[in-house]
């Protein structure tokens, strides 16, 4: 199963545990068009969400952030 696929079916299986807010980040990241440069702080600072917010969301569905991306 590619990379992609098993984010969908993670989405799939679990959307409905997450909170308002964390099904807001997530449907931010499905349809971000710069998805390989979102960082946390970039998905905060255009959603007005905190960090934790995006981290639980994050960590519930295994994506990984590059916090490392220059701005």
């Amino acid at each position: 199963m590619t990379d992609s696929a098993n984010f969908y079916q993670q989405v799939a299986q679990n959307y409905d545990l997450l909170t308002s807010n964390e099904q807001l980040v997530i449907d931010y990241i499905i349809h971000s068009s710069h998805i390989n440069h979102l960082t946390i702080k970039t998905i905060s600072q255009e959603l007005f969400i905190s960090s934790a917010t995006i981290m639980r969301a994050s960590l519930m569905l295994n994506i990984a952030f590059n916090e490392n991306e220059y701005n």
